[in-house]
């Protein structure tokens, strides 16, 4: 079985990205500050928080509990999410 590709640069190169900053670097995220609803186990959660996505690489550095700005505003990693195929969401708390 032959593997499959996954571009992860077009999700990055959409339009819709932003700059955010780690660090002394800046990285490419999808940002999403909208209403959030999951269902954990056997309850739904609704949440409405600030998260983004980025390439796992672009992040590997930054703990939980870390910083990262995105639009002049300073949020803190409350989690993070690899996907497995080299993308990751953070979670955001301002």
């Amino acid at each position: 079985m032959a593997a499959i590709a996954i571009d992860n640069d077009s999700f990055l190169n959409t339009g819709l990205e932003t700059s955010a900053t780690v660090g002394a670097a800046t990285i490419s995220v999808q940002f999403d500050n909208a209403r959030q609803d999951e269902r954990v186990g056997d309850q739904d959660v609704y949440a409405t928080g600030p998260r983004c996505w980025t390439r796992t690489s672009d992040v590997s550095g930054l703990a939980i509990g870390g910083s990262i700005t995105i639009g002049g505003t300073a949020y803190t990693v409350i989690d993070k999410r690899p996907d497995g195929v080299g993308m990751t969401e953070l979670v955001l708390e301002e």
